[in-house]
Formats: structure tokens, C-alpha cells, sequence
């Protein structure tokens, strides 16, 4: 769903609103708030907007809740690509300890010395 609004007819609390309106239903179609700008250019620049306020302590702590309620992350996309690269090398990590030996009280001295 997407909205298509005149913001010179509503104040500033409210555009915050109807956008985080626009998010919510965004997070519910694609399960995730990480806007691609291809996808919704308007969407997209209000999430960097309020991750820049965030970091410059000027975000309300309510607006702050409501993002965080639905999974809002404070990272921008660079960033998230990043934490995604690290996520995959901590799941191979995790693959490589699943296939190690299983620990037993029948092999426990073959894991200490």
C-alpha cells in the first residue's frame, strides 16, 4: 500500500504519522524496515531522516519507541551489509562447530589434554 499525500495540509506531527503509517505497512509486506530506495524513494529518505536525528540525539524518545516496535534499525544500508556479511561468516561458524564430534562422557578426554 502506498500513500500518496499533499503535505501542505498537515503539520509536522502528522506527516510523521502518515509515514510511519507508510513504514508499518511496508514492514508488514516485506517483514523488514530496511527501505530500498528503488522500492519507495519518499519511504526511503523519511527512514534516513529519522536514523540521522537518532544519532543526533533530536529523534523523540516516543517516535524512537515506535520505530524500535516495529524492528527499526538505526544502521543505514552500508552499514547493514556489513552486519549481513558478518552474520554469514558467524552462521559458517556455527556449521563448523555442528560438525564437529559430539561431546560424550565416552569421549570427553578426546577434548582436554
Amino acid at each position: 500500500i502506498r500513500l500518496f499525500v499533499e503535505y501542505g495540509k498537515f503539520n509536522s506531527s502528522e506527516k510523521w504519522q502518515l509515514m510511519f503509517d507508510e513504514m508499518v505497512a511496508y514492514e508488514k509486506e516485506q517483514g523488514n524496515c530496511f527501505v530500498a530506495h528503488s522500492n519507495n524513494k519518499s519511504l526511503y529518505a523519511w527512514a534516513n531522516s529519522q536514523r540521522r536525528k537518532y544519532r543526533e540525539s533530536k529523534l523523540p524518545q516516543v517516535q524512537r519507541q515506535m520505530l524500535e516496535s516495529l524492528g527499526f534499525s538505526w544502521q543505514g544500508t552500508r552499514q547493514r551489509k556489513k552486519t549481513d556479511a558478518d552474520d554469514l561468516d558467524d552462521e559458517r561458524s556455527t556449521k563448523r562447530i555442528r560438525r564437529s564430534p559430539e561431546l560424550t562422557v565416552d569421549n570427553l578426554g578426546d577434548f582436554f589434554e
